[in-house]
């Protein structure tokens, strides 16, 4: 099944937890499954290895403990649930491939965990981990792990590493299922994959291309036949707007420019064309290696244009230029093809600024900066993922000072 499943203790409860990824070899069959299986109203088990044989189990177990409560008048406790599935893992050995964490509360005991991995052990522990996801985990766990938490600090431990395992193990995926065991009853909690936290190295989530184009749905034939009479003007037109409906178009005139950094950035190098933007001044700024452009009605500014850039990315981009910049909307033209073109580009907020000095030279920042500039970056994306994040200013401070003293002029 390719899975990452978890039982944690706390002063009070249990909390189960597991992925939802369901695979058949390098085939994802299901990505929404649920691991966490009812087998009384105070017990579930967590499900790994074969789905069919960790369902069958369960749904036996479910049955004989249906017919114990029965017998006994009163609800099964979590040992009686565990050993149950021992006796079945031990006794059908040979045959099961399956590890099962049962989780749960009775009055007796409070709440407890049991680990039956392969062969039909039966284990209990503080905590308990299982799966193809769990080989990446035992070291956060021996760190992590602590007793006596609450069950706010039990749920987010659980959904961190699970979280944590996703990154690393490419059987396990999707979603992040929570249930939540104590005297109070049973709390099940939904964590969506794109909310989960990423990890080193981890792309956020993307939309697909096909997605974006088909959004409107598809498209009537009589529109599909008009375009064979259109003009050339209204064959550019569409081609623009395809091109909106793709990604961004972005123009860019400092340090994006380089490959190197955008590739830190965003994991890949989009499609890039020179590109001039009339009207604007290019200003170098004191204390920093980065550059900003602000109208002033005659000037020149020459970049390359970044072309389909996604949400996501425009979002990280957003974030890495901070609040000293406003993404606006402005008009360039295409080097090779003279072609006019629609784009955004960040303009400085502040147009006062006494920072503000000079032109900044590429080729320049190139042979002094850019070195520095990428270390700097990657601090930036390792930074952002800390629990109080830093701004790119705060993280580009640490690398580059400047002397003030230095600093020219605004009319130099």
């Amino acid at each position: 099944m390719g899975t990452t499943i978890i039982g944690v203790t706390y002063n009070g409860g249990v909390v189960l937890g597991a992925d939802s990824r369901t695979s058949t070899g390098m085939y994802v069959a299901n990505r929404a499954s649920d691991k966490i299986t009812q087998l009384t109203d105070n017990v579930y088990v967590c499900r790994s290895g074969s789905a069919a044989d960790s369902q069958v189990v369960s749904d036996y177990v479910r049955y004989f403990l249906h017919q114990h409560t029965i017998q006994l008048g009163q609800p099964a406790t979590v040992k009686v649930s565990a050993n149950l599935i021992r006796m079945l893992a031990y006794n059908n050995k040979n045959m099961l491939q399956t590890g099962l964490i049962v989780g749960g509360w009775d009055k007796y005991e409070g709440g407890k965990i049991y680990g039956i991995p392969l062969g039909g052990t039966v284990v209990e522990q503080p905590f308990a981990i299982g799966g193809s996801g769990s080989s990446y985990l035992y070291g956060f766990f021996d760190q992590a792990w602590k007793e006596d938490m609450t069950k706010e600090e039990a749920e987010q431990l659980v959904v961190k590493a699970v979280s944590l395992a996703i990154a690393r193990d490419g059987a396990s995926g999707g979603v992040v299922r929570t249930v939540i065991i104590n005297s109070e009853g049973v709390t099940r909690n939904f964590y969506p994959g794109d909310k989960l936290q990423l990890w080193h190295e981890e792309l956020e989530p993307q939309n697909s291309l096909l997605d974006i184009l088909n959004a409107a749905g598809p498209e009537p034939m009589a529109i599909r036949l008009s375009r064979r009479n259109w003009t050339e003007s209204e064959r550019q037109s569409e081609m623009s707007m395809l091109s909106r409906k793709a990604g961004h178009d972005l123009f860019v005139y400092g340090s994006l420019q380089e490959p190197e950094v955008v590739h830190v950035l965003l994991n890949r190098v989009p499609d890039r064309v020179s590109a001039v933007l009339s009207g604007f001044h290019r200003f170098r700024l004191t204390g920093r290696v980065y550059p900003t452009i602000l109208p002033d009605g005659t000037g020149e500014v020459t970049g390359k244009v970044l072309k389909g850039i996604t949400d996501n990315e425009l979002k990280m981009l957003d974030e890495f230029e901070d609040v000293e910049y406003d993404r606006k909307a402005v008009e360039v033209v295409l080097t090779d093809t003279s072609e006019k073109l629609q784009v955004e580009t960040y303009v400085w907020k502040n147009k006062d600024d006494p920072d503000l000095y000079g032109e900044w030279d590429f080729e320049e920042w190139k042979r002094n900066d850019k070195e520095d500039f990428v270390t700097a970056t990657k601090k930036f994306l390792e930074d952002r993922r800390l629990p109080e994040a830093k701004t790119r200013m705060d993280t580009f401070k640490t690398f580059f000072k400047q002397d003030l003293e230095n600093a020219k002029p605004l009319d130099s």
